[in-house]
């Protein structure tokens, strides 16, 4: 058995001499040159990087803030959206949260219907036009 020389710095608590030094199959040291003993202390401490998280958290941003790709698929239809405001899995599973996203919910869900209904109108030019008279003449009618 060889053991590091004694002027090498010792990287891990000193065990029990006594026994080590008495008995005959006594654990041979681990802080030979290029171990795992011999890394910098906190080498190891943290398991990602700093750049690693930042990825990690920008990847997690842009997952939650990219819009959905229009150009190639659709949006979904208001039942679903609706049916997704009612079971209020998107939010913390406290009662009072969950009240305040349908009352949240039940503001904004006017306001995408229509917006839904502008969109299927701007779809076609004859909607857009049978659409604007309708509007000129309601102007017409309130004055």
């Amino acid at each position: 058995m060889t053991h590091p020389p004694a002027t090498e710095p010792m990287t891990e608590p000193a065990a029990d001499t006594t026994t080590a030094a008495t008995s005959s199959t006594a654990p041979t040291s681990t802080n030979a040159p290029g171990s795992a003993a011999d890394e910098t202390l906190g080498a190891r401490s943290a398991p990602v990087t700093l750049t690693e998280h930042t990825h990690a958290v920008a990847d997690q941003l842009r997952a939650a803030w990219t819009p959905p790709d229009v150009w190639r698929t659709g949006l979904p239809p208001l039942r679903e959206i609706w049916e997704h405001e009612l079971r209020g899995t998107h939010v913390p599973d406290d009662p009072r949260a969950r009240a305040v996203a349908k009352a949240g919910a039940a503001v904004r869900f006017p306001v995408l219907a229509l917006l839904y209904w502008l969109a299927w109108v701007w779809r076609s030019n004859s909607r857009v036009v049978v659409a604007g008279a309708f509007v000129i003449s309601f102007l017409l009618f309130l004055t």
